[in-house]
């Protein structure tokens, strides 16, 4: 049933569903700027900040390099959004503006997935599309993962929006019967995959469905050329890489991938995609609901589900993320607004074809025994309750509101219930620490490298942990301990159990070999033996500064360099 309205009817139907979420991301972003140790500061997540880091020194020497006069390594995943961050720096902002320039191109990349969504959803949904339309849109900025990751300033919500917006130029291709090449198709699969190359997973789906569905005649033309462009720019992007930094993919690609068997890291992808099993059952229910639907809806359905599917997948294969603790990782974060369009494009029929006790059930099950809501690396007895009372209520809340004669209740219920799912569980420990996007952390780590940085000379070099604030803040030449900037740790044996992205290092080669003047942090995941001593070995003292309070634990200094403010130093309490 496709549907229409008037366009100020629909522009006030859309502020509506939007406006709870955006007073919601705007208090999530003032309340983690609030610092305990100086002025308000905003700050973004240190993957992103090895962003900033690259497009600061593009904007400011033209080298798009991790900081000025450093090697010409990629160590960064998302070269579009690293360009937009150049494009700030080069029109005057820096340091906390940045930061809350790129959070607000969050914010706003969320509020257009909500446009996008309400869209498809209002225009293809049955029964009451308007109380749908409206919740399924309003639901995005309270999927918590997508807000934390986009709002810290990863590329998730970037990679959302645009893949929503092939999925509705796709979609149209269908209905439609388009034998032309369709811009609208084209922009998105440029802009993704220049923002990063897994894009192109959601372009494979795009294109197979044009190959099932779309005209008749010129469907195979259509697909090919399509397939053409998602392999020219894909092309285009590993030549660019290639040429510039020498590698025809970015270094942290061989970082994760690189002496990992593929076992290890499937295992891995297995354990951490557990919790999002109750996402799979949601998105199978609303496939089977379509199953006797008129032939376009379900192909809408189909879609979707499938571009959920091929980057869950994909999520499996590279072993997940190594932040993905207490919510869902980067990858599922990306995807996840693709469940409330299939439960509002599907769930108003739920009493016509699959009984709510059915959903319940599934709901109870599935998250009680993943662990939805938690880490299932250190699934307690504490969190399985929580898990188990929240599915319980969350079951019993579907079934009572299906018992009320009016379509869009059961699925609205659904949509809610996703929220929870995905978000109370890691809102409710940061709102224990007042710490709602975890910048807590950033922020000390940002306070101390600028107090370590008047303890050295402008040409000192310092060895880091933490890759992107350093590099930002310190203004000084960086040494990557865990290989994100390193190509010989990124291509070297890993440490233990694999952890993506930190189970690389060689201090033999970073500290004994290249000798920093300043050791900011170590790592090591209990591996190294005797790691203090043999710092100690290699001629580096742990001294505090005397000022200010952020080096209170102490850094390492190498004893004979004369890149370090000796004065301004003493033994640490």
């Amino acid at each position: 049933m496709i549907t229409t309205i008037s366009r100020l009817h629909q522009r006030t139907l859309y502020a509506v569903a939007v406006a709870p979420g955006l007073l919601f991301m705007s208090f999530l972003q003032w309340q983690s700027s609030e610092n305990q140790w100086g002025s308000r500061r905003f700050t973004l997540f240190d993957d992103a900040m090895i962003s900033m880091d690259y497009g600061r020194t593009l904007a400011k020497t033209g080298e798009m390099v991790w900081f000025p006069g450093a090697p010409r390594v990629q160590g960064f995943t998302n070269p579009l959004w690293t360009l937009w961050m150049s494009f700030i720096h080069l029109i005057g902002f820096d340091g906390s503006s940045a930061a809350l320039l790129v959070s607000i191109t969050g914010i706003l990349l969320i509020l257009a997935s909500s446009w996008v969504i309400f869209d498809l959803v209002h225009t293809y949904s049955t029964g009451n599309n308007h109380l749908i339309a409206v919740l399924s849109a309003g639901s995005l900025p309270f999927l918590y993962p997508l807000t934390y990751w986009t709002l810290r300033g990863m590329e998730v919500g970037a990679l959302t929006f645009f893949c929503l917006l092939l999925l509705r130029a796709t979609v149209n291709h269908v209905r439609d019967g388009r034998v032309r090449i369709s811009f609208s198709m084209i922009l998105p699969i440029v802009l993704g995959i220049a923002t990063r190359l897994d894009f192109a997973i959601f372009c494979v789906v795009s294109v197979a469905a044009l190959l099932m569905w779309g005209p008749a005649y010129i469907k195979i033309r259509l697909a090919a050329i399509y397939s053409a462009t998602v392999v020219a720019i894909a092309a285009s992007v590993c030549l660019v890489q290639k040429l510039y930094w020498g590698s025809w993919l970015p270094n942290t690609y061989h970082l994760k991938m690189d002496g990992v068997s593929p076992v290890d890291r499937i295992s891995r992808g297995l354990a951490s995609s557990a919790k999002t099993s109750v996402l799979f059952a949601i998105i199978a229910i609303a496939v089977i609901t379509q199953l006797r639907s008129t032939e376009f809806h379900r192909r809408v359905v189909f879609i979707a589900s499938a571009m959920f599917v091929a980057m869950a997948a994909y999520a499996v294969y590279i072993g997940g993320d190594a932040w993905e603790g207490e919510m869902l990782n980067r990858f599922y974060a990306t995807i996840l607004p693709l469940v409330p369009l299939t439960i509002g494009l599907s769930f108003n029929t739920l009493r016509k074809r699959v009984t709510p006790v059915f959903i319940s059930l599934t709901v109870v099950l599935t998250t009680v025994g993943a662990g939805v809501t938690v880490n299932p690396f250190g699934f307690s007895r504490k969190h399985f309750y929580i898990v188990a009372i929240v599915s319980v209520v969350i079951a019993l809340t579907i079934l009572l509101l299906s018992f009320i004669p009016r379509d869009g209740y059961v699925a609205g219920a659904v949509v809610a219930a996703t929220c929870i799912i995905v978000s109370a569980y890691p809102v409710a420990q940061q709102q224990k620490n007042n710490d709602l996007l975890l910048t807590n952390t950033n922020l000390f780590v940002t306070e101390s490298v600028e107090t370590m940085r008047d303890t050295t000379e402008a040409d000192a070099s310092i060895a880091t942990v933490w890759a992107g604030v350093l590099a930002y803040y310190s203004h000084r030449t960086m040494l990557d301990l865990l290989g994100k900037n390193d190509t010989f740790i990124a291509t070297s044996a890993p440490h233990g159990e694999f952890f993506p992205g930190h189970n690389k290092w060689d201090y033999d080669y970073s500290i004994g070999k290249l000798r920093p003047d300043v050791i900011f942090q170590t790592f090591d995941r209990g591996l190294e033996e005797n790691l203090h001593q043999r710092i100690m070995n290699w001629g580096y003292k742990k001294l505090c500064p005397i000022t200010g309070t952020f080096g209170s634990r102490g850094y390492y200094y190498r004893t004979n360099s004369k890149q370090i403010k000796w004065d301004s130093l003493q033994e640490c309490l």
